[in-house]
């Protein structure tokens, strides 16, 4: 009996394909959890992704933190992210870019006064220490980072 259904699998009396199914979907789920939990991040990283790294960078870093809001479908995020990083990678050693998904984390934006995507929020020893809505010109993000390095 050929099926894509455990259950049907185990009435037809075989419990070795059975037993297969649940030994691969708990390998697979147990796999998945261990990378998540093993998620590591280093001081010397320029470029983060998600809450984790956020709160990590929060407690541990001293350099700048800029936290970059976006948004599933937003064709201005996509449009700024390259800036950004850009920007990052020329003052490599002095900040952290950090990617939030609004729709992942809604409590955190709502948090900080985030309304709309993409929003760019700078933090300093925990501090915002400024903020840019919309997107803008590369010079804006430029003169903003100088400002608060």
């Amino acid at each position: 009996m050929v099926s894509d259904r455990p259950e049907v699998i185990a009435s037809s009396g075989n419990n070795a394909i059975t037993c297969f199914f649940h030994c691969l979907k708990s390998l697979f789920c147990h796999n998945y959890q261990d990378i998540n939990m093993q998620e590591t991040f280093s001081i010397e990283q320029t470029f983060f992704t998600g809450k984790k790294a956020f709160d990590w960078l929060m407690q541990k870093s001293e350099q700048l933190i800029i936290v970059q809001f976006v948004a599933p479908y937003c064709p201005s995020c996509e449009t700024l992210k390259p800036v950004l990083h850009q920007i990052a990678k020329e003052n490599t050693g002095k900040l952290h870019l950090v990617e939030l998904d609004m729709s992942e984390e809604p409590e955190l934006a709502i948090n900080f006064g985030v309304r709309s995507a993409p929003t760019v929020v700078f933090f300093k020893k925990q501090q915002i220490r400024a903020q840019i809505a919309g997107l803008k010109s590369k010079q804006q993000y430029t003169d903003m980072i100088q400002s608060t390095l």
